[in-house]
This record gives C-alpha cells, sequence and structure tokens, in this order.
C-alpha cells in the first residue's frame, strides 16, 4: 500500500476506494497488482487498507511493532525450553532453528519468512517524510533494526558507535533531517525550476546511512525520476557500510561511494549540481574549515546550492564531562527504544565519548567570513537549536544555504 502511495500519493482516495470496493474480485486485482516485495504488501503483514488517516496509520504501525515484539519472546521462549529439555540431535537441530528464528525477528523485526531488506528501510523513511505524523513509530523501528545490526560488527570502531548514536537518537542529528531536510527540499524543488531533472548531489561527510537515505528520500518526494548521489567521506568505515546497504543504487538513484578528503577534492572543477553536509566543519580546526568552502565552491556549478547546517558554541565545554560520557545517560532518559538494548547502547556510546572532538563555530560571522573567502556567498540563513547532550543544554546553530 505505502509503495503506491510513495510512488503516487495524489493516488490515496483512489486506492482506498478501490481497497474498499464490496466487489471482492476488484479488491483482488488490486491485490495482484502490488508489488509483491513491497515492505506493507497487505496480504503479508496485516496492515489495513482501510486505515486513511495519518493516526489510523500509526496505530497499525504500532501494533505491527507489538505483534513483532511478541513473536521474537514466544521464539526464544521455545527455543529456551528445547534446549533445556537437551533431547536428542534431532531435537538440538530443532532448538537451534528456534533460536535462528528469535534472533533473525529481533534484529530485524519482521517476519521471519520475509528478509528485510535495505530498500525497504529506505521506504521506511520515505513514508516517515511524507507522513511526519508516522515518524514517531517509524524511526523506533529502523532503530531496533540497526542496533540490532550493530551488535554483530567485531572490533568496533568510531564509526560503528556512530552508527549506534545515530540509531538512538532515530536519525535526528543527520543530513536531510528537520530544518536541514526543509532547506533540502527548498533546494531540490530549485533544481527542477532550473530545469536540471537529473542532478549530481554530493553528500560531504555524510557519518551514517540515515543522511544517504533521508536525501534520497527527500528526492524521491520532490519528484526526481532521476538523479546521481556521491557520498563522500575520509574515512573508509563508513563508506564500508553503507555500500553494504547500498551497493549500487538507492531508490533506482546511482550511488558512487568516493574516499577522500574533502579539502583536496579530485572532481573537476563544476561537477555538482548541489553540495550538502552536515556539522562537518565542527569537527575541524578553524584554520582548516576555509579549505571545504573553497573545494566546495570549485566542484559546485554556477548557481548551484551549498547546504549546511552548524552549532554555534560562544562558551567553553566541559569536555571532562563529555568524555566521561556525561551525555550518554541523558540520551538515554530519552530513549523510547527497546529496553534490552540499553546496556550496549551505553556501553558503546561511552566508548564513542572518547573519539569525539569539536571545534565548533562561536558566531555566526566567523562561518559567514569564511565562506565569503572560499567564494560562497550566503543567500538565506535558517536560525535552529541544536540539543548538546546535557553538557551545554541547547546551543543556537543555523541552516545555511550559500551559493558560488
Amino acid at each position: 500500500m505505502f509503495s503506491k502511495l510513495i510512488s503516487a500519493p495524489e493516488d490515496f482516495s483512489s486506492l482506498l476506494s478501490q481497497a474498499r470496493d464490496p466487489d471482492p474480485a476488484k479488491r483482488a486485482t488490486l491485490l495482484k497488482t502490488w508489488p509483491k516485495d513491497a515492505p506493507f504488501f497487505p496480504e503479508r503483514f496485516g496492515i489495513s487498507l482501510n486505515a486513511h488517516s495519518e493516526s489510523e496509520l500509526l496505530e497499525e504501525l504500532k501494533y505491527l511493532d507489538e505483534q513483532l515484539e511478541r513473536r521474537a519472546q514466544q521464539a526464544q521462549q521455545t527455543a529456551k525450553c528445547i534446549m533445556d529439555e537437551d533431547f536428542d540431535f534431532q531435537v538440538e537441530r530443532r532448538a537451534q532453528q528456534a533460536q535462528q528464528t528469535a534472533d533473525y525477528i529481533i534484529h530485524a523485526d519482521f517476519d521471519f519468512y520475509v528478509r528485510f531488506q535495505s530498500r525497504h528501510e529506505t521506504e521506511w523513511i520515505v513514508l516517515a517524510h511524507q507522513f511526519p505524523a508516522l515518524a514517531q513509530a517509524i524511526h523506533p523501528l529502523i532503530s531496533k533494526v540497526r542496533i540490532g545490526r550493530a551488535q554483530e560488527f567485531r572490533n568496533h570502531k568510531y564509526h560503528d558507535w556512530a552508527l549506534v548514536y545515530y540509531a538512538a537518537i532515530f536519525g535526528s542529528a543527520t543530513h536531510g533531517a528537520g530544518e536541514h531536510g526543509n532547506a533540502l527540499r527548498v533546494s531540490l524543488r530549485r533544481l527542477l525550476d532550473r530545469g536540471i531533472y537529473r542532478p549530481k548531489i554530493l553528500i560531504l561527510g555524510f557519518s551514517s546511512i540515515y543522511s544517504i537515505e533521508n536525501i534520497a528520500s527527500i528526492a524521491h518526494l520532490v519528484g526526481f525520476k532521476g538523479a546521481e548521489i556521491f557520498a563522500l567521506d575520509v574515512e573508509a568505515r563508513p563508506l564500508k557500510l553503507a555500500q553494504e546497504q547500498f551497493p549500487i543504487s538507492i531508490l533506482d538513484y546511482p550511488i558512487k561511494y568516493i574516499q577522500e578528503d574533502g579539502r583536496s577534492m579530485t572532481a573537476a572543477d563544476g561537477t555538482y549540481d548541489l553540495v550538502i553536509t552536515h556539522r562537518l566543519l565542527t569537527h575541524l580546526p578553524d584554520t582548516e574549515k576555509g579549505a571545504i568552502y573553497k573545494e566546495a565552491a570549485r566542484v559546485l556549478r554556477q548557481g548551484a546550492d551549498f547546504l549546511d547546517e552548524e552549532p554555534f558554541v560562544n562558551t567553553s565545554i566541559d569536555w571532562d564531562r563529555y568524555r566521561r560520557g556525561d551525555w550518554v545517560d541523558w540520551l538515554l532518559d530519552e530513549y523510547k527504544g527497546p529496553a534490552r538494548f540499553r546496556n550496549f547502547i551505553q556501553t558503546s556510546l561511552k566508548s564513542f565519548a572518547q573519539y569525539s572532538v569539536f571545534y565548533p563555530y562561536r558566531e555566526p560571522g566567523q562561518m559567514e567570513r569564511d565562506m565569503d573567502s572560499g567564494g560562497l556567498h550566503i543567500v538565506e540563513w535558517q536560525p535552529i537549536e541544536i540539543p548538546f547532550h546535557s553538557i551545554l543544554d541547547r546551543v543556537p546553530g543555523q541552516v545555511v544555504v550559500a551559493r558560488k
């Protein structure tokens, strides 16, 4: 159902009419045209075709979540019960199968017989962007999948912990989230207005697959039938994690992964129609920020947008408290996901805190001067507030759109 709405939301009322048709033959025809691999195929997931408002859809998702949680618990109990009996090899094999069933459902939060493909996760994110009221149900579901997946990593590195962080906060601090996402919609619509129907979009320092999904989802909803996405990061690990999810494309948009320093890119002048970054400059010393703007201006086409979001911290940060991980307890107080992940999140983010280093701007004028010197000129400021994990409560920030 939702796949249909995502591709043609204007047909919503028509679909509902077909779904409610008293003629069973007509309802059957509708189901036959449904993509069998769609994440909300009605016969597989029990999503009611009569749920026609955001509140009703939200209730359906909550019900689905409860069903999956109960199924996981039942499978675990079955495995434990069989293992406790300690019968012969046949029973042991059944126990292993039951445990695999439990593990699969817990990590995937989907029916055991239906693989939770990365494409499906992305369609859920598209749905969250399309129906904001559903985000409170959808993001925790995706979060559970990703935290469960992160638990399977071995020899965790910085970006593995970062993935846990983004999953724990439901992707709310990535490219394309919040006001950053609203600004992205405007920039993408502007491309359509300029007659650019297959833009080249550079994601500069993307950190998490949430960033790639948000950007692709918004482009999809804005109406791009084609786009090329380039995900660039100086580190190999986030590229590898993203490539495992989206090897060659996302929502049918080709994607290319580039391991490079954003201060010295190999792309030719005027390559990209849009360059997007998000709090990247916060991780660079003041003396190195200008190089990012200069390179972004070089690889942008004339008149193209550069989109960024940065915090401004004009007071000192208690880094001892930060690295001690005091903010992790605050995050867990806000965390609404399954209790079974809390210990893993706490341990992971305490380690994550040891590696976090920030050099935020102190005031907007400092950022504007750096942009001007790099050849980018601000055309729009959008004030925001950014939670800083109890160390500073909330700090002011800006979503900035600039052009060369």
